[in-house]
């Protein structure tokens, strides 16, 4: 059985004027992927409510986790090769 993903979206940018999100939606095919998309929103453009897509890609689960541990590297707190965080060479 394979871990289920669920739908998650968080705001990374909104100054107002232009605004981004990051929208991580499961599929039903192949099981246990997902899309991962970053989308923007600009007032001044023709159509300022319609959304582009900046970015997407399809990860599965293990893809997820090692771009969660690259963020959070990135922010200070590694996690383990064993729990999805990027191997480093040092």
């Amino acid at each position: 059985m394979v871990d289920s993903i669920q739908a998650a979206s968080v705001t990374l940018v909104d100054v107002g004027v232009y605004a981004e999100r990051a929208l991580i939606t499961p599929m039903l095919r192949p099981e246990g992927w997902a899309e991962l998309r970053v989308e923007s929103r600009l007032d001044s453009a023709r159509n300022p409510e319609d959304v582009h897509v900046r970015y997407r890609v399809t990860l599965n689960r293990e893809g997820l986790l090692r771009l969660r541990g690259v963020i959070d590297a990135a922010l200070g707190a590694p996690l383990s090769a064993s729990e999805g965080g990027p191997r480093v060479n040092t």
